[in-house]
Order: structure tokens, then C-alpha cells, then sequence
């Protein structure tokens, strides 16, 4: 049986996380959808695997999206892992792309998106993930 890729969605807005999750379906993807940090955090210690995470960064005006990064940043670390990290964001400047990767996002989608665009962005991501998981194994 071939696992779908999953990829972790954390959002605060109920109908951002809804398209998050529509668009990762369509492109065969097995979405999990959280609104805060703690919810965040549980979902990475539930032992599930995650290829990708999409999280929406507002980083001049909310600081709980900046920690739960970090948070995200600090399980990377402790558990050794490769996860990629694509920060989401209605900013869409170079400066505000550069705050989000410079705050440890390894890639970074402004809203609003295609379907192209998100489609690209993260299976792009998916697939380095597989390549990874694939040379760690052998």
C-alpha cells in the first residue's frame, strides 16, 4: 500500500486552513489542519510523519506564529529530522520573504496563491523530501 505524503497546515484563519486542505487533496497529498502552536506541536508528537508543513507567518503582528516556528524549528532539531518548513503569508514583498526564511522558514508562498502555485511550491518539497528519506535508507 503507497502512503500519501502528508503535510501538516497550521492557520488561524478556518477558511485558509479549508483551501490548504482542498488544494493538498487534489494534488495527493494527506492534509492535517490545526489552528494554534499546541495543536501544532501535539500532531508532530503523535508519532505521525510529516513530508512538508505550511504555516501562516504574520510575523510583524502576531508573535504566536513567530514562536510556534521556532517550536517547529526546535522538534526539527531535537528529533534530527528533515522537515521542510514553507511559511504562508499575505505579505508579499522581498523583504518579508526574506524576514520568513531569515526566522528559519526554509521556503516561503504568498497569499493570495493559485493552484499552480501551491501545487508547485509544495510537491516541490515533497519530492526533495522523498529523495532525502530515500538516501537516509539504504
Amino acid at each position: 500500500m503507497l502512503l500519501r505524503p502528508r503535510v501538516l497546515i497550521i492557520d488561524d484563519r478556518l477558511t485558509s486552513r479549508r483551501l490548504a486542505m482542498m488544494l493538498s487533496q487534489r494534488i495527493g497529498l494527506d492534509p492535517t489542519a490545526v489552528s494554534t502552536q499546541m495543536e501544532a506541536l501535539r500532531e508532530l508528537e503523535s508519532g505521525k510523519w510529516f513530508s512538508v508543513v505550511l504555516i501562516d507567518l504574520d510575523i510583524p503582528h502576531d508573535p504566536e506564529a513567530l514562536e510556534c516556528l521556532k517550536s517547529l524549528l526546535r522538534h526539527r532539531k531535537q528529533r534530527g529530522i528533515n522537515l521542510p518548513i514553507i511559511a504562508v503569508t499575505a505579505y508579499a514583498s522581498q523583504t518579508d520573504r526574506a524576514m520568513c526564511l531569515n526566522e528559519g522558514a526554509d521556503d516561503y508562498l504568498s497569499k493570495p496563491y493559485t493552484m499552480a502555485q501551491f501545487s508547485d511550491k509544495v510537491l516541490s518539497w515533497v519530492a526533495e523530501f522523498r529523495i532525502d528519506q530515500n538516501r537516509n535508507v539504504g
